[in-house]
């Protein structure tokens, strides 16, 4: 068992509205994660940022950057489920960086004076969406979705419905190799609609990358509000990340404070 779930045991548990009850912190023992980092609209993407305290990180090419997560959690604190994810990089003022080459994307993803700021979330299962809601302030959607993902044959397929329409589609293929795990801790924050927070992950990922190339195919439905979304920021997928066997921890949000703080 990792490090990490020693270094962040349970502490605490919280009664959800349904109900259930869940340890604290959040604990993800094994996933599969699979990142599309890319390039978007930058005045779009100002746009949706608006009024949300944080601004788009622009690339030296004038583009904003966004991630498209595809998310298996096979043993978790809220038990498995499948997860959709749209994130932003971008900071509390104005900062640019530079852009020649995909990996560039996670340069900027990692940048110190940037954030993950999460946009939208999917997921397939009830109670992860409860204690996303509760416990961090994260916009995990209510509506109805049914998602499926498969990784075979070096690919990983994936197709994700919200309330009856289909909203996005993908087959990708998976880099190869093997790699090294390392510790990666990543800041985000939640929406002002949601009660804004600030929360860490502490991961222990191993990461292997690949530049997108032609067979990739991934598609949005302009018949849900997040096709709708992919669609006006132009997002144009650059390099995939794929960190199989994850695992890592997620503490009560950084706004909670020592009361000598």
């Amino acid at each position: 068992m990792s490090a990490l779930f020693s270094s962040y045991p349970p502490q605490e548990r919280y009664r959800l509205s349904s109900g259930t009850i869940c340890q604290v912190p959040y604990h993800c023992r094994d996933s599969d994660i699979l990142l599309l980092h890319g390039l978007v609209d930058y005045p779009a993407l100002g746009n949706v940022l608006t009024g949300q305290n944080y601004l788009p990180v622009r690339t030296s090419n004038g583009a904003g950057i966004a991630t498209l997560w595809v998310v298996n959690y096979r043993d978790t604190t809220c038990g498995p489920y499948r997860e959709l994810i749209l994130s932003f990089v971008a900071s509390r003022t104005m900062l640019t960086v530079p852009f020649a080459a995909p990996l560039d994307l996670v340069a900027a993803f990692a940048h110190p004076e940037a954030v993950t700021f999460v946009q939208q979330l999917y997921l397939n299962s009830r109670v992860p969406i409860e204690y996303g809601r509760e416990v961090h302030g994260i916009p995990k959607a209510l509506q109805p979705v049914r998602f499926s993902s498969e990784i075979a044959q070096a690919r990983c397929s994936f197709w994700v419905e919200v309330d009856g329409n289909a909203a996005a589609e993908g087959n990708i293929g998976l880099p190869q190799g093997e790699s090294a795990y390392i510790a990666v801790d990543i800041k985000f924050v939640t929406p002002v609609a949601g009660n804004q927070t600030v929360n860490a992950l502490h991961c222990e990922l191993a990461p292997r990358f690949r530049d997108v190339d032609a067979a990739d195919v991934l598609a949005f439905s302009a018949d849900t509000q997040f096709g709708t979304m992919m669609h006006t920021l132009r997002f144009s997928p650059r390099l995939v990340q794929f960190c199989p066997q994850s695992c890592f921890v997620m503490p009560k949000p950084l706004n909670w404070l020592p009361l000598d703080a």
